[in-house]
């Protein structure tokens, strides 16, 4: 008896880290904070002049291209509010603006 209810619990227990993984992929994240549209407004102001993102139509060549390359939301947050490399820290823009950029740019990469 002991046998089957060790069997039975390490089953079910296989079920729930297979759900929990395939719940965490990409397509079941939960929604970013931050509005692309304030984002967008965002980006141009700041951003677009050392970087290139075709959907704000900006051309910036001092940083990367951000239509290539992938980037998560909480990498392009963390990077926007600590900089990296010869950027500088934006962390002035505060935490929505900032939420809202990084939307905007995770979501509008080709």
């Amino acid at each position: 008896m002991t046998e089957r209810r060790v069997g039975r619990w390490a089953g079910v227990s296989l079920l729930v880290v297979m759900l929990a993984m395939a719940f965490s992929a990409p397509g079941f994240a939960a929604k970013t904070p931050g509005n692309t549209k304030a984002g967008k407004k965002v980006f141009t102001q700041f951003c677009g002049s050392c970087h290139t993102l075709k959907d704000a139509k900006t051309v910036g060549t001092v940083g990367p291209n951000l239509d290539k390359g992938k980037r998560t939301y909480a990498k392009v947050v963390t990077i926007v509010t600590k900089g990296k490399g010869s950027m500088t820290s934006f962390k002035f823009l505060g935490k929505k603006k900032i939420q809202d950029v990084a939307a905007y740019v995770v979501k509008k990469k080709v």
